[in-house]
């Protein structure tokens, strides 16, 4: 669940991040803890809090044991979650 988000419109050195791109605090089922990374698949103005997203997988061949196995997150079609589920971490 997206608790928190920052659309991102300069480049910056060394990025190869096309512009706009959306950085999320990102709450996993379960967690106490947010987790920050990338949405996308999605349009940067359609990113909203509560938005329930799945995280996107590199190659299984690519696999390692870090969040770098994570490529992004994107909506994954379900309802936004009760704000009830994630105030305390907004």
């Amino acid at each position: 669940t997206v608790t928190s988000f920052c659309v991102v419109n300069l480049q910056f050195y060394g990025s190869v991040m096309e512009i706009p791109y959306v950085s999320a605090l990102i709450l996993l089922d379960g967690a106490d803890l947010s987790i920050m990374h990338l949405i996308q698949e999605v349009p940067a103005d359609q990113v909203r809090i509560g938005m329930r997203v799945e995280a996107v997988w590199v190659d299984d061949d690519d696999l390692t044991t870090s969040f770098e196995n994570i490529k992004w997150w994107r909506p994954n079609g379900e309802e936004d979650a009760d704000p009830s589920s994630y105030a305390q971490h907004v």
